[in-house]
């Protein structure tokens, strides 16, 4: 009995995994193009790198409301969910913040 339901799970996992395709795929460009100077470089990672701390932070916030919402009334896991959702506005902001930050050193870097 155990066997099939190891089976059937990972049907259904195998099928989840197949449908989800390319459809909501994000597509990270190459830092080096186009790239003259190293002021230009460090915008491009700092822009790259706060797009995929952005998708991290919507999915971490995502993951806490679901633990918060099956927590039951447990105060482990509220105090979890807070934690994880804090944590996640936390680095949502450094993402925001990095456009800022590579703009002010570009500034500084050429007059």
């Amino acid at each position: 009995m155990a066997i099939k339901k190891v089976f059937f799970y990972s049907i259904i996992f195998a099928s989840i995994l197949t449908m989800t395709g390319p459809v909501g795929a994000i597509v990270l460009e190459n830092p080096l193009t186009g790239v003259n100077n190293f002021t230009d470089l460090l915008t491009n990672i700092f822009n790259a790198a706060a797009g995929i701390i952005g998708v991290l932070g919507t999915l971490m916030i995502a993951i806490s409301g679901f633990i918060f919402m099956t927590s039951a009334g447990s105060l482990e896991k509220v105090t979890k969910a807070k934690t994880a959702f804090l944590y996640a506005i936390i680095g949502m902001l450094i993402a925001l913040l990095s456009s800022g930050i590579a703009a002010t050193i570009k500034s500084v870097m050429m007059p």
